[in-house]
């Protein structure tokens, strides 16, 4: 039993991302790394390191889980997105400066990627625990999607019948400033709980999609083609 969990660091003006914040305390409890054979990492908020990363995350550990936590400020509730885009587009650089408008994520994969998690049982369960939860059919085209995306595309293409999808939490009580102090926002406490019940409850739940396992011409596609053939996008080749 095995389990990838994902965070993001700081972006954009904001001094603390609450993403980052749920990896660390997670990551941080031995009892529950241990239970969940997690893997737990907080990346950088940029496409082209995010994009890199989360492939070779899903192809080195074959998780049997895989959740990656997002921050939307200004929703309300803990989100369960439903799809992940194959497109990057935005205004707001990312950490590293780039802001790509309409570019596909992957010239081979599909449009979009349902989630593999199991999401009407999820929310029921963070409704359950007091935690307020909704799925969501729009994840944006930052780079929560771009992981999310190829989260999936990668474990798609290794055959690996991971739940898999994206979380995404408001911003924690907490950390509001006055001016932000009218702000949908959870305690942190809660964000914690539900993101550790999204992990634990999608362990033998993984939605059975129909998914493409193969690559052009009908041949499996290995780990290291995978990794090359996102280097060779970056580069324009």
């Amino acid at each position: 039993m095995k389990s990838l969990l994902v965070g993001f660091n700081e972006f954009h003006g904001w001094a603390v991302n609450p993403a980052r914040l749920v990896v660390e305390a997670l990551r941080g409890n031995d009892q529950f790394v241990a239970g969940m054979g997690m893997t737990a990492e907080v990346f950088p908020t940029e496409f082209d390191a995010a994009g890199r990363r989360i492939v070779q995350l899903v192809t080195g550990h074959r998780p049997d889980v895989v959740v990656v936590v997002g921050m939307a400020a200004g929703r309300s509730g803990v989100s369960l997105e439903r799809v992940a885009l194959n497109l990057d587009d935005t205004n707001t650089p990312d950490n590293a400066g780039l802001a790509p408008t309409g570019r596909l994520i992957t010239s081979d994969g599909p449009l979009a990627y349902w989630s593999t998690l199991p999401l009407n049982h999820l929310v029921a369960t963070l409704v359950e625990h007091g935690v307020s939860a909704h799925i969501s059919n729009f994840a944006g085209s930052f780079v929560c999607n771009h992981t999310f995306y190829l989260a999936r595309y990668t474990a798609e293409r290794l055959g690996i019948r991971a739940a898999c999808g994206l979380v995404h939490i408001p911003l924690m009580t907490e950390l509001l400033d006055e001016a932000r102090a009218g702000y949908p926002s959870l305690p942190e406490a809660d964000i914690i709980r539900a993101v550790a019940v999204c992990v634990r409850e999608s362990f033998g739940r993984a939605e059975t999609l129909a998914g493409d396992t193969w690559g052009p011409g009908g041949s499996p596609v290995g780990p290291e083609n995978l990794v090359g053939r996102l280097d060779r996008r970056k580069k324009g080749r």
